[in-house]
């Protein structure tokens, strides 16, 4: 059967200027040579047409667009209202003498992106389901550009229309049906109707609730690292990546796009394969020994070896990669953990403390009974310690008193009861 496509610039809008033709006849050029001519055809009239392309040219702003709509929409006008729409793409913001390299990067993007779409089925499916949050406006691009390659590796996309007035009963109903969800969080704030909740925040939330009922479910966050959010937005950013809650069945992932859907394929690769499948319920206490993870901690593991407490640590390592996935490990594994701060460095940390965190978004189904640290002096303010049972012991970090480590056990005993 043949698939009837109709291209024209938006309606009432004029005939635009030279790009917005071009556009079209480069797409049409395309769609020629990607089609045989009993697949796609160039319909001249709309009413016969099974799919429309609509061209918004500079200088003629639109109010025709409707969020649910299936049309494709092609925009050069810089005024003109962005929607949330996965088939509307803005060209109108790349098009500026200084960025002609990237324009030209984005138009050639959308036409493959369309050719794409007017594919039936997309190729062939791998039978998972992918839910990509809706995301604010200045994150669209960084959307499009996962979709287009989850979909040719065959995954479902949804939502597979824009997000209607009933968000909570439509994205719930997604979520049942995804194997995993990606939330995209940028600098611009997406307040839904009625004032008080944020599309982007409110769809992780739902799914942090999906995932704490299904446990198979994974989360995917992306914080772009470029992204430069005013107060409001980043206090809220704060919250996703420190509260406990929301980190349920999550991974927070920031970087740049190209890095971000690296890593990403590499983990869903890895979580299909069931390499990272580890024993949760033991009662151990994982000793993070210092700064370069070398501390000596003989004289610490003795008098816990000695009370018969299990232990585990990271005495040594070949690369990075491999030390870092033993690190993940044990905090996964490890029912406590105790900190050894040799080096007063806050930096370090404060990164230490963040690993803690998001280990309950690496799968780790309980939050730790406790975690303790042996410091010198006096710890800094740091307010990941508001979010989790918490232990200071002021003692010589390579060898503290017996009594201080049997507070410590005391301590980790009472919060476990």
């Amino acid at each position: 059967m043949i698939k009837k496509i109709f291209i024209s610039t938006i309606p009432g809008s004029g005939s635009g200027n030279a790009v917005n033709k071009d556009f079209a006849e480069d797409l049409k050029y395309s769609m020629g040579l990607k089609f045989s001519a009993d697949q796609v055809a160039v319909s001249e009239q709309e009413s016969d047409s099974d799919i429309k392309i609509f061209i918004i040219p500079e200088g003629k702003k639109t109010e025709k667009i409707q969020p649910d709509s299936k049309n494709f929409y092609v925009n050069f006008e810089p005024n003109q209202e962005p929607i949330r729409n996965r088939f509307y793409y803005d060209l109108s913001s790349k098009k500026k003498l200084t960025d002609d390299e990237l324009f030209d990067k984005h138009y050639w993007n959308t036409i493959t992106d369309v050719l794409f779409q007017l594919e039936d089925d997309h190729g062939k499916k791998n039978g998972k389901v992918v839910y990509v949050a809706e995301t604010s406006l200045d994150q669209m691009e960084n959307r499009r550009s996962i979709v287009r390659e989850l979909e040719q590796k065959g995954f479902e996309i949804l939502p597979d229309h824009s997000i209607g007035t009933e968000v909570k009963k439509e994205v719930d109903s997604f979520l049942g049906k995804a194997d995993f969800s990606i939330h995209i969080i940028g600098e611009k704030e997406t307040p839904l109707e009625d004032g008080e909740k944020d599309l982007v925040f409110y769809q992780n939330e739902l799914a942090s609730s999906y995932s704490s009922k299904n446990k198979d479910f994974q989360r995917y966050i992306y914080i772009p690292s470029n992204i430069n959010p005013p107060k409001g937005q980043q206090i809220k950013i704060e919250k996703v990546k420190r509260k406990p809650d929301n980190l349920i069945g999550a991974e927070i992932i920031e970087c740049g796009i190209e890095k971000f859907k690296s890593e990403l394929f590499q983990k869903i690769d890895r979580k299909d394969r069931k390499d990272d499948v580890v024993d949760m319920h033991g009662n151990l206490i994982y000793i993070i020994n210092g700064i370069n993870f070398k501390t000596e901690t003989k004289a610490i593991r003795k008098k816990l070896e000695d009370v018969s407490i299990d232990l585990v640590a990271i005495d040594s390592f070949d690369d990075s990669l491999d030390f870092l996935h033993q690190h993940k490990k044990n905090l996964l594994m490890a029912s406590s953990v105790l900190i050894i701060n040799t080096e007063e460095n806050n930096h370090w940390m404060s990164s230490m403390l963040d690993d803690i965190l998001k280990s309950y978004g690496l799968g780790k189904q309980r939050p730790f009974d406790l975690v303790g640290v042996i410091t010198k002096n006096k710890l800094q303010y740091f307010s990941q310690l508001e979010l989790i049972q918490f232990m200071e012991i002021e003692d010589d970090p390579s060898n503290p008193s017996a009594e201080n480590v049997k507070a410590f056990l005391k301590a980790v005993k009472d919060a476990r009861d």
